[in-house]
This record gives structure tokens, sequence and C-alpha cells, in this order.
């Protein structure tokens, strides 16, 4: 079994940032070991994120001004 810590998530995200289209309105984390992932995306793409609970609820996190990787 091979471990990565949060860095290496964050560098394999920085890496594939340009496979992921521009024209997403909304990224969606699943609760627990997903949302990490979807904060990120959501940081470094400027888009608003929620959980899949939330999403279905209605509700949606706001983004903020962030300068584009």
């Amino acid at each position: 079994m091979y471990y990565r810590n949060i860095a290496d998530l964050n560098n394999i995200i920085l890496k594939r940032l340009s496979i992921i289209p521009r024209d997403i309105d909304l990224i969606i984390g699943i609760p627990r070991s997903g949302m990490l992932p979807a904060n990120l995306l959501a940081l470094y793409m400027n888009k608003p994120y929620t959980d899949l609970h939330s999403f279905l609820n209605g509700h949606i996190y706001k983004a903020g001004a962030r300068s584009q990787f």
C-alpha cells in the first residue's frame, strides 16, 4: 500500500487541473474523503462547491475571489 499525504494530493490536483473543463458551474464533493479534493478544486478554479447532501437540499457554498492558477 502506498501512502499519499495532503501535499501529494495537492500536487496531483495542480498537475491535472488542465484536464478539467472550465465551463463547469459547481463542484460537488462526496462526504468524508471527497470533500478535501473538492475544496482544493473549487479554490483553484474559483468555483462554488458543496457536499452532495447540501446540494440536494439547495445549499451551495459561495466562491471567493482568487487568482487563477
